[in-house]
């Protein structure tokens, strides 16, 4: 459904209510490349030994490795310290 050329979705939301998250991958520290590589080692080791506890573990790590990372690309540099 359409009212005077808007979505529903972006009813009473003009261009300066909306915020946009700036994500820069160069924010994101070496430590945290560092992790989401140990959780993908830790995952191909449990695929190739088919052991589901490395599995779950490489899974459960890249998970959330993955999560610090987006935050840390959204904060600007930011990373608590």
């Amino acid at each position: 459904m359409v009212h005077a050329g808007r979505s529903c979705l972006g009813r009473g939301l003009g261009k300066e209510g909306q915020r946009r998250a700036v994500v820069k991958l160069g924010n994101i520290p070496s430590t945290t490349v560092a992790l989401f590589v140990a959780a993908l080692l830790c995952l191909v080791v449990g695929t190739y030994t088919e052991n589901n506890g490395f599995q779950a573990a490489g899974l459960l790590l890249a998970f959330v490795t993955a999560i610090i990372a987006i935050n840390q690309a959204r904060a600007g540099g930011d990373s608590g310290d």
